[in-house]
């Protein structure tokens, strides 16, 4: 896995351990419940993922 999919993932772990996040049942996967929007786990690491590659294409 290469580092910008790292980062994500550890981005996004760190944002599910926040205590305005709530995990809720989903269908099929863990979702996650955030400012009255449920989110999929991988829809948070895809969030992460594209603005690291967009800041890398600042450079």
């Amino acid at each position: 896995m290469n580092n910008d999919k790292l980062l994500a993932l550890e981005l996004a772990k760190s944002f599910i351990q926040n205590k305005n996040v709530q995990p809720i049942s989903g269908k099929g996967e863990i979702e996650y419940l955030f400012d009255n929007t449920i989110y999929p786990f991988s829809t948070i690491v895809d969030h992460f993922l594209t603005n690291i590659e967009e800041m890398n294409e600042w450079e």
